[in-house]
């Protein structure tokens, strides 16, 4: 029989959970500040979460493996952001409502662009990284999937090609490119609800075809 922990080795425990919280904490707050990835230190990360270089170590290996963890937690909460009920009662994923879902969308990644654009600048240096993004966007467009098949069955004379699934990565790539381009500064300005409207109609010719719902 496996012996229980003792309250010595949970109050270990939740110390360390403590510690590498404020790691993670550390590292987005310093990002958020405007500090590029590449720029940003070890050290710096360390001293603002009060613990020594030496003990960075001891939870992380790299700066990078920090920044995985960053988009990993990202990932989660993106993944219960996309199918969790809106205040209307309707999901992200709903095709039928787009414009209100890219607009929720948009609004999910400007609060956490920073740790969006650091991952994407560091996924050209780490291989791990950039496996790691092409994972997730693996994820997402599985996730695509269903609505666009129950979207093109309840439209009479909805395009049934592409597959589905091909069409929801294709989509989500296109997606994913218009929010960076709202993330970074562009001259002129990018219009953010025209850019999103145009890519609600993108959504809606390949979706639905002809036959937008109203």
């Amino acid at each position: 029989m496996r012996t229980p922990p003792t309250n010595t080795q949970l109050g270990q425990d939740s110390r360390r959970e403590t510690t590498e919280r404020r790691i993670l904490e550390s590292a987005a707050e310093l990002i958020a500040s405007g500090i590029a990835w590449n720029a940003l230190g070890i050290r710096q990360i360390a001293e603002r979460a009060e613990i020594s270089r030496t003990a960075f170590y001891d939870f992380f290996a790299s700066k990078n493996e920090v920044l995985e963890h960053l988009i990993t937690g990202l990932h989660d909460d993106l993944a219960t952001f996309l199918t969790e009920d809106a205040d209307d009662g309707r999901t992200l994923l709903d095709l039928v409502h787009l414009r209100t879902a890219l607009a929720r969308l948009a609004a999910y990644s400007a609060h956490n662009g920073a740790v969006y654009l650091a991952f994407l600048d560091a996924t050209g240096d780490d291989p791990r990284l950039g496996s790691l993004f092409d994972e997730l966007a693996e994820v997402y467009a599985g996730m695509l999937v269903t609505p666009i098949e129950a979207a093109r069955e309840s439209q009479p004379g909805a395009p049934q090609t592409p597959d589905a699934a091909e069409l929801a990565r294709v989509l989500l790539a296109m997606t994913e490119r218009t929010m960076l381009l709202l993330l970074r500064p562009s001259e002129p300005a990018i219009d953010r609800e025209e850019r999103l409207e145009a890519l609600a109609q993108v959504w809606e010719r390949a979706v639905y075809g002809a036959a937008v719902p109203s």
